[in-house]
């Protein structure tokens, strides 16, 4: 009985602390963010792609697969979705401004379908709405490498 027990009490356990399920490069679910910049000399593609179970992906180039990186924390990656579907819906004209460098956004989601925003735009100037290039800011806090600080040398006395 106490076994028995022990075992229903673990399977609860693990059914309420279970992870979000885990998506491959090769089948990904309708709901995504796709954010990143290109452009420039090679005119190269750089993207990453927002899952809202955390998961990220990152593609560079047009023409290569996505890339599982890392994944960020599942309750913030839902809160981008919920801002990034709120940036989409308020900004009602079509962000189209790149330049040599660009940025861009594109929100895909079962509302656009085949058919997803995208917001692109110059990287030497914001775009004519702010709040799109403030969503990218925040996008990229999820995809930088945290920087390295260095123990600094105290002089000898």
């Amino acid at each position: 009985m106490k076994q028995t027990l022990f075992y229903l009490i673990a399977l609860i356990i693990c059914a309420a602390t279970a992870c979000a399920p885990k998506y491959s490069a090769s089948k990904l679910p309708a709901e995504q963010i796709i954010f990143g910049n290109g452009g420039g000399f090679a005119g190269i593609e750089t993207s990453f792609l927002l899952l809202d179970n955390g998961q990220i992906f990152k593609k560079i180039g047009q023409d290569s697969v996505w890339a599982a990186i890392k994944s960020a924390n599942k309750k913030i990656a839902k809160q981008y979705f919920i801002e990034g579907r709120n940036l989409f819906t308020s900004v009602k004209d079509t962000i189209n401004d790149p330049s040599n460098t660009y940025s861009f956004l594109e929100l895909r989601d079962k509302q656009t379908g085949e058919n997803p925003r995208r917001f692109v735009w110059s990287r030497t100037k914001s775009p004519s709405h702010k709040s799109a290039d403030i969503f990218y800011r925040a996008l990229n806090l999820l995809v930088q490498e945290p920087k390295k600080i260095e123990p600094t040398q105290t002089p000898n006395r």
